[in-house]
């Protein structure tokens, strides 16, 4: 699996989560420790807010965003609102991209209407929790390739390799079908062996040189005994990502063609020589 740094920063449960090459950032605070990081440059950004507690009637959840302030402040303030009259929630989540640029606000407004309607679509599909936003939150701009995409599949990425299903509710709609794809690049890649009944694509993402296995590949049903990534394999199982039919059911992003492909076949590969340019017999390491 890719790398996560977790920085606890006052207190054990006040968490600072970043995934190796990626720009996001997610953070978890508990309520009553909530004012003491005023000053968190972090928290002083645009982003997206999760509120979560557990009552007796279940786990009640609230998403929200946060743009930035006049008086530049973002998700601190708005999360602030709520401390007043409102026991539902013990703590929280805040989503937003890294504090390295004195200069970045954080996400975009139209980055945050995405974001806070995916995010409130999966958990309100999810039986567990119970959320509290009294309408499905708009989203502002709804085109099949927003380039929050891909923060959505790592966010749920890294929640997912610290134990947390908040985004487990229901599968991801894929923007890029395949049938979109088709229309939108010509540069499909797929693997596909009758012996083996595989039948899988994907595509680069060519700034960051990682592999997205698409929703509806077909991966090999059983592994070789050296196959590298088994337990993300039965990890992915358990959370239904991968069905009874060994379908994945949501797109996958993996840190490279080759972690995709040894996904796809069950044992080391390398992506280069393993992904085929779809309807061609280029490969991906001729074309990359």
């Amino acid at each position: 699996m890719e790398k996560i740094t977790i920085t606890y920063n006052d207190k054990p449960k006040n968490i600072k989560y970043r995934l190796i090459n990626w720009d996001g950032v997610i953070i978890r605070i508990d309520k009553k420790d909530i004012l003491q990081h005023q000053n968190d440059r972090v928290l002083n950004r645009a982003g997206i807010y999760i509120l979560i507690g557990e009552r007796d009637d279940g786990i009640n959840v609230y998403v929200g965003q946060a743009d930035m302030r006049s008086n530049g402040k973002g998700i601190f303030i708005r999360v602030s609102e709520h401390l007043k009259n409102e026991d539902y929630w013990d703590y929280m989540y805040a989503f937003t991209t890294n504090a390295d640029s004195v200069d970045d606000e954080g996400l975009q407004l139209g980055d945050l209407s995405y974001l806070e309607n995916k995010f409130y679509n999966l958990i309100a599909a999810h039986p567990k929790y119970i959320c509290r936003n009294g309408n499905e939150p708009r989203a502002r701009v709804k085109h099949n390739n927003h380039p929050m995409y891909n923060y959505l599949l790592k966010a749920r990425f890294v929640l997912n390799a610290v134990g947390v299903d908040l985004l487990n509710g229901q599968t991801v709609t894929n923007p890029n079908s395949q049938a979109q794809l088709a229309q939108q690049s010509k540069n499909i890649f797929e693997i596909k062996n009758e012996k083996l009944d595989i039948d899988a694509w994907g595509y680069l993402i060519e700034s960051s040189r990682e592999f997205v296995l698409c929703q509806g590949s077909k991966i090999r049903a059983h592994t070789v005994n050296s196959f590298p990534d088994e337990n993300m394999r039965i990890k992915m199982i358990e959370d239904n990502w991968i069905d009874e039919n060994y379908v994945l059911t949501q797109d996958v992003i993996f840190s490279s063609p080759s972690r995709a492909a040894s996904m796809v076949k069950g044992s080391s590969v390398n992506g280069n020589s393993a992904w085929k340019l779809r309807g061609q017999q280029r490969f991906l390491g001729e074309i990359y």
